[in-house]
C-alpha cells in the first residue's frame, strides 16, 4: 500500500481576509485546485481547518454544495469530558496533577465566555509556567494569581506595555507596531498578518534613529511573548504571538477600534501597491482608479498625514495613480476640484494657531475659498471650505467687529451657505450681515423684549427668533414677519432651532418646558414636560427625529416628536446645561455646563468618556466640526477651546474676546 500524505492547510479564513482586492478569481482558482486534489485518488489527503464563520465566503466561492454537506466536518465548542482531557492529560503525560480546585474554576470560567479556546490556551501556557515543581502540580493558587481565564493575558500584555516601554515615544511605537500585524476584517473579524521585520523597521522612515526605537520596542514585545519572529536573517517576519492576544489584552482591543474605516483604506491601498509594484512591474494600466482612488481622495488629508513619515512608496503610487486619473478621465474635473478645496483648506487650517497676521491671512483666504466652492459646484459650499472658514472664525485674534446694535448681542448664527450671519441683540432687534462686517438692510423689529436666540432655516431663506417677550417670530431675508408671533410659552424663550427639512420649529422656554411648532404658528401637540427648571438648549438630530435638550435642571432629555422623553434623562454634570448639540452623524450628543465641563454622551444617556475639563468658568456654547472629529466651545471666562472627541484640548484655548462667548 503507497503511503499516505496529509496536506494540512491551517486558518484557513485568512484565504478571504488577506485576498487582495482585484485577485478573487485567482483566490477561487485555488480553491478549486485544492478541492480537485483531496477528491482525486491518490495517496495525498488533503485537510483544511477554518472558522465557522466565514462558511458564507467559501459558498460564495461557488464551490459545489457538496463539499460542505459532505466533506466538511463542523466541530462545535469543547465540552464536557472532552474538555476536562483538553486541560488535564497534557500535564498528565509530562506527570504533573490539575488540582481538583483548579480545573473547577476553569471549567466554570471557560463556561461563561464564548470562543475561548484560544485563551484557556495561554492560560494553560501561563500555568505551566507557574507550575509547582516540587508538589508536580498546577494549582488554583496560580491561576488567581495571573488573573484566571480573562486576565491572563491581559495581566501579561500590559505587564510589558507599563514595565518595559516607559516612553510615551515607546509605547506609541508598540501601538503601531502591533496593529502592522493585524489584518482589519469586516465585522470586527479581524485576523493575524505576520510582516517582513526590516518592514517593521523601516515603517516610521528610514532615518537610523527611528529604526532603532522600532527595534527596541520589538525586542522587548518578544521578550515578553507578545509577538514571535521566525524566518532566517534575509527573510526574517514577526508575528502576533498568540492568536488570543487580539480579544484578550483590552488595550489591543481598543487600540483596533480607533480609526478602523481608515485603516482598512490602508490596508486596500497598500494591496493594490504590491500588486501593481511586484506583478505588473508599475505598469499605468494598474495604478488605481474607480472607487478605492475616489476614497482616497475624500480621505486625503488622512491618507497624506498617516503616510507622510514611513510610506513614501505608497505616497509616489497615490500620487500617480491621480495624475493617470486626471489624464484619463476629463468627468473627474470637479472630484479634483474638491480634492484641491480640501487641500487648500487643510494648510488654512495649519497656519490657524501661528501668528495673528497669518491667522488673519487664513481667514481670507478661508473666504477665498467658500467663494470657489461656490462658483466650482454650483453654488453648494464644500464642507472642508466651511470647515476651514469656521475653524477660521474660531481662531482669529484680530476680530472683525460686526457694529450696528445697541445693546448686547445674545445670539449669532451661520447661514447655511456660509454666507451671511445673523444676530439677535439685547435692543429687541435682529441684524443680517454679509461676511465684510456690513449690515444688510435694516434692524428687524418686532419683539418687545430682548432677543434670546436666532436660527436659519435649512434653506436659508427663514429665520427665527425666539424673545424674552415669550414669543418666536419668522422672517424673511428683508426683515419681514412671516404670519404672526407664535405664542404658548409662559415665560421667556431661551433657545430655538430648525428641524433638518426646514418644516418645523422647536422651542425651550424659562417655563421647564419644549414646543413644537409649525411654520404658521401652530403648536403641535402638547407642551413637552419633564424637566424641572427652564429649557436653556435645544436642537433637532440630523434625521429630524429627536429633539436633545438641556437644563437648568443639571440633566439633558431626549425627545421624540410626540413629546416623549426616549430613554433615561442624561445625568452627570453638576450644573445648568447652557448648551447642547448632535454629531453630524447623529450618533452623539455634546452638552456645555454651568460646570465648566462639556460632555460626550451616546444616544442612551450614557457618558462617552470622562467630562472635558479645561474651561475656568461655565460652558455657554458648544457645537461638532462639519467632519465631525472636532468640538468647540465658548465659555464665560472669555476663551474657545477645540477639542477632540477623547477630551483633549487641540492646542492652546483660543483667546482674544473681551468677553464671555455665547
Amino acid at each position: 500500500m503507497a503511503q499516505r500524505v496529509l496536506l494540512l492547510v491551517d486558518q484557513f479564513e485568512e484565504v478571504f481576509t488577506q485576498c487582495v482586492e482585484g485577485k478573487e478569481k485567482e483566490r477561487d482558482s485555488f480553491i478549486e485546485g485544492l478541492v480537485a486534489v483531496g477528491r482525486a485518488q491518490t495517496p495525498l489527503a488533503v485537510v483544511m481547518t477554518m472558522r465557522s464563520d466565514f462558511v458564507n465566503e467559501w459558498l460564495a466561492t461557488g464551490q459545489p454544495p457538496e463539499v460542505m454537506n459532505h466533506d466538511a466536518v463542523y466541530l462545535g465548542p469543547l465540552k464536557g469530558e472532552k474538555l476536562r482531557a483538553a486541560i488535564v492529560e497534557p500535564a498528565r503525560l509530562q506527570g504533573y496533577n490539575v488540582e481538583p480546585g483548579l480545573l473547577t474554576l476553569l471549567l466554570d470560567d471557560v463556561a461563561k465566555e464564548e470562543n475561548c479556546l484560544p485563551l484557556l490556551e495561554f492560560t494553560l501556557q501561563e500555568l505551566w509556567e507557574e507550575r509547582n515543581a516540587r508538589e508536580k502540580a498546577l494549582t488554583a493558587m496560580a491561576y488567581v494569581k495571573i488573573g484566571r481565564l480573562k486576565g491572563a493575558l491581559d495581566r501579561q500584555a500590559e505587564r510589558v506595555f507599563s514595565e518595559k516601554l516607559l516612553r510615551e515615544v515607546d509605547r506609541d511605537c508598540a501601538r503601531r507596531v502591533c496593529l502592522e500585524l493585524v489584518r482589519i476584517g469586516p465585522g470586527g473579524r479581524d485576523t493575524r498578518q505576520r510582516q517582513p521585520k526590516e518592514k517593521l523597521l523601516r515603517m516610521d522612515g528610514e532615518s537610523a534613529e527611528k529604526q532603532q526605537v522600532v527595534a527596541d520596542v520589538v525586542a522587548e514585545l518578544l521578550k515578553g511573548r507578545l509577538l514571535v519572529s521566525g524566518g532566517d536573517e534575509a527573510n526574517a517576519y514577526v508575528d502576533v504571538a498568540h492568536e488570543a492576544l487580539l480579544e484578550g489584552w483590552k488595550r489591543f482591543v481598543q487600540w483596533r477600534q480607533e480609526g478602523r474605516a481608515l485603516r482598512q483604506l490602508l490596508q486596500r491601498l497598500e494591496d493594490a501597491y504590491g500588486d501593481w509594484k511586484e506583478e505588473q512591474q508599475e505598469s499605468d494600466e494598474y495604478l488605481l482608479s474607480g472607487g478605492l482612488l475616489a476614497e482616497l481622495r475624500e480621505r486625503n488629508v488622512a491618507i497624506n498625514e498617516a503616510l507622510a513619515d514611513g510610506r513614501p512608496e505608497l505616497m509616489r503610487y497615490f500620487s500617480l495613480s491621480d495624475e493617470r486619473e486626471q489624464q484619463k478621465v476629463a468627468a473627474l474635473e470637479q472630484a479634483l476640484a474638491k480634492a484641491d478645496i480640501q487641500e487648500a483648506s487643510r494648510k488654512v487650517r495649519d497656519k490657524l494657531l501661528f501668528t495673528p497676521a497669518q491667522t488673519v491671512a487664513a481667514t481670507i483666504s478661508a473666504i477665498s475659498l467658500v467663494g470657489k466652492s461656490q462658483d466650482d459646484f454650483d453654488g453648494r459650499v464644500v464642507y472642508s471650505s466651511q470647515d476651514a472658514l469656521h475653524r477660521a472664525w474660531f481662531t482669529i485674534r484680530e476680530r472683525l467687529k460686526l457694529e450696528g446694535h445697541s445693546s448686547p448681542v445674545n445670539s449669532v448664527a451661520f447661514s447655511p451657505e456660509g454666507d451671511r450671519i445673523v444676530s439677535g441683540s439685547y435692543d429687541s432687534t435682529l441684524r443680517l450681515w454679509d461676511l465684510k462686517g456690513n449690515a444688510i438692510g435694516k434692524p428687524f423689529e418686532g419683539h418687545s423684549g430682548s432677543v434670546s436666540s436666532v436660527a436659519f432655516s435649512p434653506k436659508g431663506d427663514r429665520i427665527v427668533s425666539g424673545s424674552d417677550d415669550g414669543t418666536l417670530l419668522l422672517w424673511d431675508l428683508e426683515g419681514n414677519t412671516i404670519g404672526f408671533a407664535f405664542e404658548g410659552h409662559n415665560g421667556q424663550i431661551l433657545s430655538v432651532a430648525f428641524s433638518p427639512k426646514g418644516d418645523r420649529i422647536v422651542s425651550g422656554s424659562y417655563d421647564n418646558t419644549l414646543r413644537l411648532w409649525d411654520l404658521e404658528g401652530n403648536a403641535i401637540g402638547s407642551a413637552f414636560k419633564g424637566h424641572n427648571g427652564r429649557v436653556l438648549s435645544v436642537a433637532f438630530s440630523p434625521e429630524g427625529d429627536r429633539i436633545v435638550s438641556g437644563s437648568y435642571d443639571n440633566t439633558l432629555q431626549l425627545w421624540d416628536l410626540e413629546g416623549n422623553t426616549v430613554g433615561a434623562t442624561f445625568e452627570g454634570h453638576r450644573g445648568p446645561v447652557w448648551s447642547v448639540g448632535f454629531s453630524l452623524q447623529g450618533d452623539r450628543i455634546v452638552s456645555g455646563s454651568d460646570d465648566r465641563t462639556l460632555r460626550l454622551w451616546d444616544l442612551e444617556g450614557n457618558a462617552v468618556g470622562a467630562a472635558f475639563e479645561g474651561h475656568s468658568n461655565r460652558v455657554l456654547s458648544v457645537a461638532f466640526s462639519p467632519e465631525g472629529d472636532r468640538i468647540v466651545s465658548g465659555s464665560y471666562d472669555n476663551t474657545l477651546r477645540l477639542w477632540d472627541l477623547e477630551g483633549n484640548a487641540v492646542g492652546a484655548a483660543l483667546e482674544g474676546h473681551e468677553n464671555s462667548v455665547l
